[in-house]
């Protein structure tokens, strides 16, 4: 009996990969420290996209603000939307741009101080 191995997608040298990063639970005193420290800047592709960015102070980001497109107005605009890094969920829309980075900002306390969950995987 034969028993043949997949060839490794790394080479024979190379160190181990790391882990994906799990998310930790933070309390609520380090949440609201991270996002206190989170300032809004604008986006790398703000010219095409006028979205802003609210970013903390190591510079991960935790989440986007960007215009709000059907309102009745001249220019289409009706306020600013929220939404998380990951996520492709919108909230909104907010009055100011302001306003919308205090929301996502809030938001993302919500996430990072909720209990984890934990999922059954079956091998």
């Amino acid at each position: 009996m034969t028993i043949r191995c997949r060839p490794s997608p790394q080479p024979a040298g190379a160190p181990a990969k790391p882990a994906p990063a799990r998310r930790t639970r933070l309390s609520q005193k380090a949440a609201r420290a991270v996002a206190d420290g989170a300032r809004l800047v604008k986006g790398a592709d703000h010219r095409d996209t006028h979205r802003w960015n609210l970013i903390a102070e190591d510079g991960t980001v935790l989440g986007h603000v960007e215009p709000s497109y059907g309102g009745t107005g001249r220019t289409g605009r009706n306020g600013w939307n929220h939404r998380l890094a990951e996520s492709l969920a919108a909230s909104g829309p907010d009055k100011t741009r302001e306003e919308a980075a205090l929301q996502c900002a809030l938001a993302w306390i919500r996430v990072a101080t909720a209990p984890l969950r934990r999922t059954l995987t079956v091998d």
